[in-house]
């Protein structure tokens, strides 16, 4: 790859874009799967709240609103289907 007066010649602008997409890509995608997987193995806690024992955690990754599906609720804790 040359240089001409200290700039890229054509097409090493596009080269060096894509290369750091590609590595901003990985960087995402590492991420995200570290979360979810530290996510998946995080154990459940018992806590005590007013006299009542629940156990609660972590649930697994999801794209969708827990909060907009009350179905999955029970009155001592909620949990995903």
């Amino acid at each position: 790859m040359g240089t001409m007066g200290g700039m890229l010649l054509t097409g090493g602008w596009a080269r060096l874009a894509r290369r750091w997409l590609a590595w901003l890509a990985l960087l995402v995608v590492s991420a995200s799967a570290g979360i979810a997987v530290a996510l998946l193995v995080t154990p459940m806690q018992t806590v005590t709240v007013a006299g009542q024992v629940i156990q609660v955690g972590a649930s697994a990754p999801s794209l969708a609103c827990p909060a907009r599906d009350r179905s999955t609720c029970s009155a001592r804790a909620c949990r995903p289907t």
